[in-house]
């Protein structure tokens, strides 16, 4: 695709014309400054209703037809946008974009970027809108651009976003998903830090490559868990030998930081056809979870009764911890990177477990998610934070607390922040609610309402993990965001990778230009710091400032900010 991308960008743009058939209903009337508007724009709007047939168009449209592109795009790209829209049928007002080629109408190809929206459940529209625009700057660097947003920029590997895609558009009616998990993987972060922990991943991300056959997609979710996407899987057999050859490709010993390192991987095996795809991921996961809890460094297919009754018992257990005190809090110092001041602290859950040590979050938070528990859960942990905030005072300035994609959609969520700031008489400037890109960039109309809710209450807001989630500038302006904070996979290769350096100035000077905040994760180092302080980034957080603690011990070590 890269190849014929750039070949369709050396040849000179031609005007875009739009085949449709005659609109059903009438096209609506527009008001002439706004026709005029349309008119002189670079991009091209299709609005078509539920069965596909165009109601509107800009003028000098694209080669859009039914407004879902398909007759105009590259073959070899049309998987990927029939996949989109299919991956946004069932979420009412649900957005994405996919870069492809379309047919410039003259034998050639060029690369543009589709905006596709499902305005299905919106009385006004009542259908899909879809944008065509022409790629911002040179080909090249829309090429990376583009590389960067369906990849993970530590291992090069396929992301999230560009997994479910390639999953929604399969058309290999037997696949098999293996959900890769590496055991103990925190331990490393913890003991040799998140540096040490990061070449753990390229070297498992590059052992997973080898291990797989030629075809085969191998892609990461993010944290120490892949994801293996095998074509032509007929029998569980073939399944668990692709699984077992990974086991062995992980468990070969590492050097790493002075001492060899052996690790085992956690397996999870998902079978089935096309027409299920976008299921397999979770049942992979499940399976996943069924191999920890059976001891971990082992392969498990999927069985839905007995995921079913793991769920029970695991939501149980959770149920209990909400009763019993069970979940703790802890913190991890926000500084000012100018002062090397500790000024704000993010809340994160902990589970305590049965010796009293505290759990990461990774076990339980999904099942919270998937289960609802986590209104409840988010709930007692914004109470938490805003409770240990307020004996702050005079001592760190704010408290950040991360809002879920189940939380923001609940509607009782700006009025749970309400009662926890008014309960312990906290200013609401002095809470920031985080919200990761992805969530805000899949937002429904109540998330959008409650985020309205919680700006009017004073409160701040920041997107998380910036620059991996494919939000828009758009999103930015609509939620009123006060913080961008930016992916830690973007500070690992500061003064190492010129492009992740250029890329965090181009992220800070876009944070200044809208009059937002900077802040950056995962800094492990005082170069790392120094770096994002001489490009104009304003907070940071990560091992070199400080990690996770319970709220005393953060107070213990801060002084007051200036």
């Amino acid at each position: 695709m890269s190849g014929a991308c750039s070949n369709a960008a050396a040849r000179t743009p031609k005007p875009i014309h739009v085949v449709t058939t005659p609109p059903e209903p009438q096209p609506p009337q527009l008001d002439p400054f706004l026709a005029a508007v349309l008119a002189h724009s670079r991009e091209t709007i299709v609005v078509a209703d539920r069965e596909g047939r165009v109601r509107w168009s800009s003028p000098g449209a694209a080669v859009l037809v039914d407004g879902r592109l398909l007759p105009a795009v590259h073959p070899e790209d049309r998987r990927e946008v029939a996949g989109a829209y299919r991956a946004l049928g069932g979420h009412p007002g649900g957005r994405c974009d996919v870069s492809c080629r379309v047919t410039d109408g003259a034998g050639g190809w060029r690369l543009v970027e589709v905006g596709i929206a499902n305005h299905l459940d919106d009385p006004e529209v009542a259908g899909w809108v879809t944008v065509v625009r022409e790629p911002a700057g040179d080909s090249a660097s829309h090429a990376r651009l583009l590389h960067r947003a369906t990849h993970d920029s530590l291992t090069e590997l396929p992301n999230r976003a560009a997994l479910l895609r390639h999953l929604e558009a399969y058309d290999d009616a037997r696949i098999a998903v293996l959900f890769v998990d590496l055991d103990g993987f925190k331990s490393i972060n913890d003991t040799l830090g998140h540096a040490a922990g990061d070449k753990v991943l390229v070297a498992t991300a590059e052992r997973l490559r080898r291990a797989m056959r030629p075809g085969d997609t191998v892609g990461r979710l993010g944290g120490d868990e892949f994801v293996i996407v095998a074509s032509g899987v007929e029998r569980a057999s073939d399944a668990m030998e692709i699984a077992n050859r990974i086991r062995a490709a992980v468990a070969r010993p590492l050097p790493l930081a002075g001492r060899i390192v052996r690790l085992t991987a956690s397996i999870g095996i998902a079978m089935g056809s096309e027409d299920r795809a976008s299921a397999l991921l979770a049942d992979a996961d499940a399976a996943m979870y069924r191999a920890k809890q059976a001891g971990r460094d082992r392969c498990e297919l999927f069985d839905a009764g007995h995921t079913q009754a793991i769920r029970v018992a695991s939501e149980t257990v959770l149920r209990a911890a909400l009763d019993d005190d069970g979940l703790a809090v802890v913190f991890q110092p926000i500084a000012d990177l100018r002062t090397g001041m500790i000024v704000a602290a993010e809340a994160h859950l902990r589970l305590r477990g049965e010796e009293g040590d505290l759990v990461g979050p990774a076990p339980f938070v999904d099942l919270a998610e998937r289960s609802g528990l986590i209104v409840s859960v988010g709930a007692g942990l914004l109470d938490q934070a805003c409770a240990d905030a307020r004996r702050w005072d005079g001592t760190i300035d704010q408290v950040w607390v991360s809002l879920s994609t189940r939380q923001l959609a609940e509607c009782r969520m700006a009025g749970l922040a309400e009662s926890a700031l008014v309960h312990h008489g906290l200013a609401p400037e002095r809470l920031v609610v985080e919200v990761d890109e992805r969530v805000l960039a899949s937002a429904g109309e109540q998330a959008w309402r409650n985020l309205d809710d919680l700006k009017d209450l004073g409160v701040g807001l920041c997107v998380d993990d910036f620059g991996n989630g494919g939000a828009s500038l758009g999103y930015l302006r609509r939620a009123r965001i006060d913080v961008i904070k930016l992916d830690r996979a973007f500070v690992t290769g500061l003064g190492r990778d010129s492009g992740d350096t250029e890329v965090v100035r181009a992220f800070v000077g876009l944070g200044e230009a809208l009059g937002l905040t900077t802040a950056a994760k995962g800094i492990e180092t005082a170069e790392q710091a120094a770096l994002l302080t001489d490009l104009g980034c304003r907070l940071g957080q990560g091992f070199h400032f400080g990690p996770p603690v319970i709220a005393g011990e953060l107070i213990t070590g801060c002084s007051t900010p200036t």
